[in-house]
């Protein structure tokens, strides 16, 4: 299932192509994941520039982990013009339009809950479907008390009691993140 992701990602690139000849840069992004006994919990910013002198409108896939009717909620809004986005949901994902004016830079905000099971997965490969590194990538995992981490597919930066933080530069991840845990009897 390691690409999984590539179908879908691959779609989002034939939505977002008859749009516009141009589509945004996607270079940030800052994730807080929060994990309990029943959700995985993903609330982050991503950060879009429109490098163009033209007007952008990208139709923008978000794949997911899990099958979109697992998710409790998903939310999404462009935090620079604070206002919520349509979403539509696929089977392992959704899609928002984004509208960039030329040179702006547009940061959104997507929240979402997946079930909580042994492994626990966040899509960041897909990343490797924008042709370049994130300049700047930064994450933290609020761990419930009730779970003991067993396995981190990305080794943290620094640990706080039960959280744990990244920091990343020229980030270009091939592989998704994944939490494997177990519950504390």
């Amino acid at each position: 299932m390691k690409g999984a992701w590539l179908l879908p990602t691959l779609l989002m690139v034939l939505v977002a192509g008859p749009l516009s000849s141009q589509r945004p840069t996607f270079f940030r992004e800052s994730i807080d994941f929060d994990l309990d006994a029943d959700w995985f919990t993903v609330n982050g910013l991503y950060f879009f520039a429109n490098p163009t002198g033209e007007r952008l409108r990208s139709a923008i896939y978000f794949p997911v982990a899990v099958k979109t009717d697992a998710l409790r909620y998903v939310k999404v809004s462009n935090v620079t013009k604070a206002e919520q986005l349509d979403v539509k949901c696929l089977e392992k994902g959704f899609v928002f339009n984004l509208w960039l004016m030329p040179g702006d830079t547009v940061v959104v905000n997507i929240a979402y809950a997946q079930p909580t099971r042994r492994t626990n997965e966040y899509v960041l490969a897909s990343t490797q479907t924008w042709g370049q590194a994130l300049k700047k990538a930064a994450y933290s995992l609020r761990v419930n008390r009730v779970l003991r981490v067993d396995s981190l597919s990305l080794p943290p930066d620094s640990i706080g009691g039960q959280t744990y933080f990244w920091s990343r530069e020229d980030f270009f991840p091939a592989e998704n993140f994944c939490v494997w845990v177990d519950t504390i009897d």
